[in-house]
């Protein structure tokens, strides 16, 4: 029956054995076992994660045809499998139908189509989703405060970023390193070091996980501006964490030490590097040597 068969499914999925799942789903069909809204869902995930939208609407129409119920699972898989593929428009067509079948979007939903808004670079439709958010009586999340960060930082709006990741630690809210880190990122970009220092650290006080680009944006700035000696203090802080530094951490200050003529401090940096077990590449090399 669909159960067995569910079950079955379930675990090629965890499997990620693919192959098998979508030749099980249609041998159930092949034997007229009409599948329910958990096996629909397997099988919509399967076409989700390999980017076949195509298939993922085919998959939807068949369940409204044999009269399937979709469920939160349902939308929200298609919904990412659309945003992936670029098709928004779809997405926003599937919130709609989805408040018209009686399933209300979840934070889920929306925090996907923020996230679809910040890629297209458009603050102020992602601005209208986390409102819509808001009267539906969703507490925005960690993703959703940091997303939306990141779709002011996109637009160019960086006071606008700056304002809403504020105001989500005012009000106690947690926010992913994704905020912070399109924060620091732009400041950085701007050769705004102190900004992005501030934010960065913000970033260590709040214990959130801070990739080693992160850091290397900030030491690339000090470096860019002539700053060794800051330079050099945040490769030690970040040699000091458990998160590597790594070829473009060095090189950094590296090169900003060579392009300032002191060389022996370039060659003691490198000797750094190689103690860390860091192999330094062409541009490290080429630093010290022109």
């Amino acid at each position: 029956d669909a159960v067995s068969y569910n079950m079955i499914l379930c675990n090629y999925t965890k499997a990620s054995d693919a192959p098998k799942a979508l030749r099980l789903f249609q041998q159930m069909q092949d034997r007229s076992i009409v599948p329910n809204t958990v096996c629909y869902n397997l099988v919509l995930n399967i076409y989700a994660k390999n980017g076949d939208h195509g298939h993922v609407k085919s998959v939807l129409r068949e369940m409204r045809r044999r009269r399937v119920p979709s469920d939160q699972v349902t939308y929200n898989t298609a919904i990412k499998a659309f945003i992936r593929s670029g098709d928004v428009e779809s997405a926003e067509a599937l919130i709609r139908e989805m408040q018209c079948d009686g399933v209300r979007p979840d934070i889920y939903s929306y925090n996907a189509m923020i996230a679809a808004c910040s890629r297209r670079k458009d603050p102020v439709a992602a601005e209208e989703w986390f409102q819509r958010l808001s009267k539906e009586q969703l507490e925005p999340d960690a993703v959703t405060y940091g997303t939306m960060v990141d779709a002011f930082v996109q637009a160019g709006l960086f006071v606008r970023a700056e304002k809403m990741l504020q105001e989500a630690i005012d009000a106690g809210a947690k926010v992913s390193a994704v905020g912070y880190s399109s924060l620091v990122n732009a400041a950085a970009r701007a050769h705004d070091i102190a900004k992005a220092e501030t934010w960065l650290t913000a970033m260590e006080e709040a214990h959130l996980a801070v990739n080693s680009w992160v850091y290397n944006a900030v030491i690339s700035a000090c470096a860019q501006g002539g700053d060794i000696a800051r330079a050099e203090r945040w490769l030690a802080r970040l040699a000091a964490r458990s998160t590597q530094a790594d070829v473009a951490s060095y090189s950094s200050v590296v090169h900003a030490c060579a392009k300032a003529g002191d060389l022996a401090r370039a060659e003691s940096w490198v000797g750094e590097m190689e103690a860390a077990g860091v192999a330094a590449n062409v541009i490290t090399y080429n630093s010290v040597i022109n």
